[in-house]
């Protein structure tokens, strides 16, 4: 039982089976390759991206909370977003913000709540365990929808309204005359740019593995231990999006930064001859500042 190492690579349908993968070896149809891969190689990488996303999260959150004083709608956005990654939109009124950020809070719970609320832990002998989501004698169904939901709502739906949100952005810029109007559309473009190099690779790959789930392209142990790897791979540098997002949205804005050292500042970290030196420097370098622009 120790090739069965994900159940996911069952095919309930075929099998006629709505439970848990039979525990038999020759069920098995061939020996999955990526177990050293998961245990080892990908839990280092999560953890350091953990590690890296709460440390630059947590100081957006802070420097956010700390400057309670003229917070602008984008600020209230990013502190959302340094919460948990949702869609950041950029041109809503500020009456709108709360339902805003509740609405995407509700929505990433409601989407999540199955994988909550079926997942059980599967024991296979001489085998690690496994977390497979059970949803009775529709599973094979359900799963095919809960791999769906994540190219929706994860990749397509905020691609679109980034597209549309900066679209907007954009125009506005080339309409302004500003100093720092060809710096704001680098950012832009930058944050467009990183979201799509980060999770275009694992939508591709997990569309190729869906497809050979449902027999559209052709299994075979090679392509599916290829398919597993990349995978891991394109996952994890996923998860790295959350890591820059602090860089993107907060640490190129001259707001952000002052407010940064404002509060080392605060604490006695930096002098402030230092910060106000800082501050002329910001302000006078242009008139209108990047960051209250995105």
């Amino acid at each position: 039982m120790s090739n069965i190492t994900d159940p996911q690579m069952w095919d309930f349908d075929d099998l006629n089976f709505t439970g848990m993968p039979p525990a038999d070896e020759d069920y098995s149809p061939c020996m999955l390759e990526t177990e050293t891969l998961n245990k080892y190689v990908v839990i280092i990488a999560y953890a350091l991206v953990f590690l890296l996303s709460l440390l630059g999260n947590s100081l957006v959150m802070l420097v956010i909370l700390y400057s309670r004083v003229g917070r602008s709608v984008t600020d209230v956005y990013l502190l959302n977003l340094a919460i948990v990654h949702a869609t950041r939109t950029l041109t809503q009124k500020r009456h709108l913000v709360k339902f805003v950020c509740l609405g995407c809070w509700g929505l990433s719970m409601n989407l999540s709540l199955p994988f909550f609320l079926f997942r059980q832990a599967y024991h296979p002998n001489n085998s690690s365990p496994v977390c497979y989501e059970v949803l009775g004698n529709d599973t094979a169904k359900w799963r095919m929808v809960l791999r769906i939901l994540p190219h929706t709502f994860g990749f397509i739906v905020p691609l679109f309204v980034m597209l549309f949100c900066y679209g907007f952005t954009l125009r506005t810029l080339f309409k302004a005359h500003m100093g720092q109007k060809h710096r704001a559309m680098r950012v832009i473009f930058a944050v467009v740019l990183i979201f799509l190099l980060c999770w275009l690779p694992y939508n591709l790959v997990l569309l190729a593995d869906t497809l050979m789930r449902t027999q559209v392209i052709q299994e075979s142990c090679e392509r599916r231990n290829n398919i597993g790897r990349a995978l891991d791979a394109t996952e994890i540098l996923g998860f790295l999006h959350s890591c820059l997002n602090p860089i993107i949205y907060a640490f190129i804005g001259q707001n952000f930064r002052h407010g940064f050292l404002k509060i080392l500042a605060m604490h006695g970290l930096v002098s402030k001859e230092f910060l106000a030196r800082h501050r002329v420097t910001s302000y006078t370098s242009s008139s209108v500042n990047v960051s209250s622009n995105l």
